[in-house]
């Protein structure tokens, strides 16, 4: 939670700065929670600007009230005014009135939204003209459709500032710290990303150069900020890593953590915190780039600090050691030490158990999702009817969920789905696997048609799935079809986002190579194998950790191309450059690698006879005795 209130103390403190220099028009737009917390934060600001002798005036925007400038108009305002536009109500301009018989209440409730939005657009050059600032205090949804349906209005904006989850102006208490923990849950409900993947990509860059700029300004002080520094650093690495510059995360994930624990060392341990939450998040771009033995090494300490942390204050911590564990169990997983991943996963699982009894509208999400992961843990381990179990009691704790809060929950219900209809096939039910998995889809579909960007990734995950699924019920043709859709809207992500995509685009190429080539297209198939591969040298030339091991499957996947096509000679090139890429992997991690270097083993000594050639002896025996 620490680091929660550092990052989002970081927004507020842009905002401050932002309406202190703010004397004309200015339309900024406030990421907020709902209902009482939102009343808290507006009033918090509120006071604050008082203070500066700043007018403060509160206005509602909503469906029934929409003539936000009319009102306005009959305020008393000045130069020295602020105007917080509380807007309400309009999120439901996301569904389609058409869909919803006259008479029925959801019909005109749309409507109405939608008639609100373009209202609130036809005004945007009437409440310029007022020459004060304009706070739009909205829910992620509502500026989704700001932005979509009062496009104009957006495109004026000043800036976006993200006070979702609780912000305090002085620092909190540690005393009744549980209780805020169980407040924002229980009002925010879902595990909502908490700041900025919901902010456009233009507004991330925008404020990475006003933190870079801040940070400069903070270095050169004397005597040094440390804690504003850290805090600067955290936030800088959180926007880098959701525009996929991942190397820039790094350096400042790293100098915060640094700076950090040396708070933590030389002023007290009431840093200890923020410095567990530093690793933790060090861990997860760590990860991303492939460097899994470090990322373990952080996350296991972030736990220790954890268990620490919640040994003193348990009701404070036993959140963060539960999410530490969870994370612990999936870096113990890539580096395949399946038996401690386990243990982490399960011991997860027991906590969220334990707050959940205690508090289950805080804690039933995250129930579920370490649940999620539990199953995931089962099945490395060859537990399939315990994996089975886990899956389906997260799939029915979301069901739930989404059933009561659809707009929050639905996401995580599809991901569960996703999972299950995995495990599903992996026990042979093929066709309760397909009928999960094809649920996940529709319920993906639809969220990626009201919030393209930010659920196409998820929708061509499930397609890709699905694909495969196809495939083993003998529905060649339609396998096909989602294996295409799944490339098809990957290729458009990586063209926008590729550091973030690439890697997404050369699995389903592989996957659509394969397809291919059960349709008899091999040709065709051999193309999208290539180019995979292609895609798997770039990125392992970038980051050989992460990619290397893809590489290895790609080129297994092109060698059976290759010999489908009779160039087994080219099949057994591709297959001994497999072996070779994967052979360090597999000396330092045979339970995680073992099984691919067998794989490609065989596939080298197949193309080598077919083709008339004698294999290197000295690398099948290198790769025999690393998976011995």
């Amino acid at each position: 939670m620490s680091a929660a209130f550092e990052r989002i103390g970081t927004d507020r403190e842009l905002l401050e700065e932002a309406l202190s220099l703010s004397r004309g028009a200015a339309f900024f737009f406030i990421l907020c929670d709902e209902g009482s917390l939102r009343e808290w934060q507006m009033q918090r600001l509120r006071e604050a600007l008082e203070a500066w002798g700043r007018s403060v005036r509160v206005v509602r925007f909503d469906p029934e009230t929409p003539h936000l400038f009319s009102a306005l108009a009959s305020l008393p305002i000045d130069s020295s005014s602020v105007v917080f536009v509380d807007v309400r109500g309009i999120e439901l301009a996301r569904l389609d009135p058409a869909n919803y018989p006259e008479e029925m209440g959801l019909h005109q409730q749309a409507l109405n939204a939608r008639r609100a939005l373009q209202s609130l657009n036809l005004q945007r050059e009437q409440l310029a003209m007022l020459g004060i600032p304009l706070l739009f205090w909205v829910s992620a949804q509502a500026l989704g459709q700001i932005a979509q349906r009062a496009a104009d209005l957006f495109a004026a904006r000043s800036g976006i500032f993200d006070l979702r989850t609780f912000w305090s102006p002085e620092p909190f208490p540690r005393e009744g710290l549980l209780d805020i923990v169980y407040l924002e849950r229980e009002t925010r409900l879902p595990a909502l990303s908490r700041a900025i993947q919901d902010l456009p990509s233009e507004e991330l860059r925008r404020r990475f150069q006003l933190y870079e700029r801040r940070l400069r300004e903070e270095e050169a002080k004397t005597p040094p900020h440390f804690p504003r520094q850290a805090s600067l650093h955290q936030e800088l690495a959180r926007i880098a890593r959701v525009l996929g510059e991942l190397t820039r995360a790094l350096e400042h994930q790293e100098a915060a953590t640094a700076l950090y624990r040396k708070l933590a060392t030389e002023v007290g341990e009431d840093f200890l915190p923020h410095l567990a939450a530093g690793l933790y998040n060090l861990s997860e771009i760590l990860s991303a780039l492939g460097r899994r033995a470090e990322a373990l090494q952080a996350t296991q300490e972030a736990v220790d600090l954890y268990r620490r942390l919640a040994a003193q204050h348990p009701d404070a911590f036993l959140p963060d050691l539960a999410g530490s564990l969870n994370n612990l169990g999936n870096r113990l997983s890539a580096l395949g030490r399946r038996a401690e991943a386990l243990e982490a996963t399960q011991e997860a699982v027991d906590l969220y158990r334990r707050l959940a009894a205690q508090h289950p509208d805080a804690f039933l999400p995250d129930l579920a999702m370490s649940l999620n992961n539990l199953g995931i843990r089962l099945s490395e381990m060859g537990r399939r009817a315990e994996a089975l179990q886990a899956a389906q009691e997260a799939v029915e704790i979301r069901r739930r969920l989404a059933a009561q809060h659809p707009d929050a929950f639905l996401p995580d219900l599809a991901s569960s789905l996703h999972n299950l209809g995995a495990m599903l096939s992996e026990m042979g039910r093929r066709a309760e696997a397909l009928e999960v998995t094809q649920e996940a889809v529709e319920i993906r579909l639809r969220l990626a048609q009201q919030n393209p960007d930010a659920f196409l990734p998820d929708l061509a995950g499930s397609l890709h799935n699905l694909g495969a699924m196809l495939s083993e019920m003998g529905r060649r043709a339609e396998a096909l079809e989602a294996a295409q859709e799944a490339v098809e809207i990957r290729r458009r992500l990586a063209a926008q986002h590729p550091d973030a995509f690439l890697p997404d685009l050369a699995a389903s190429l592989n996957n659509l190579g394969n397809r291919l080539s059960e349709m008899g297209r091999r040709a065709e198939a051999l193309e999208a194998a290539r180019e995979a591969v292609a895609l798997y040298r770039r990125l392992a030339a970038q980051h050989p950790d992460a990619f290397l091991p893809d590489l290895a499957r790609s080129l297994g996947a092109y060698g059976l191309v290759l010999r489908g096509l009779g160039r087994s000679a080219e099949a057994a090139a591709a297959f001994a450059e497999g072996l070779r890429a994967i052979l360090p992997f597999a000396r330092a991690l045979p339970a995680a690698f073992g099984g691919l270097a067998s794989a490609l083993l065989q596939g080298y000594l197949r193309a080598c006879a077919e083709a008339g050639e004698a294999p290197d002896e000295a690398l099948a025996t290198q790769v025999r005795r690393a998976i011995e």
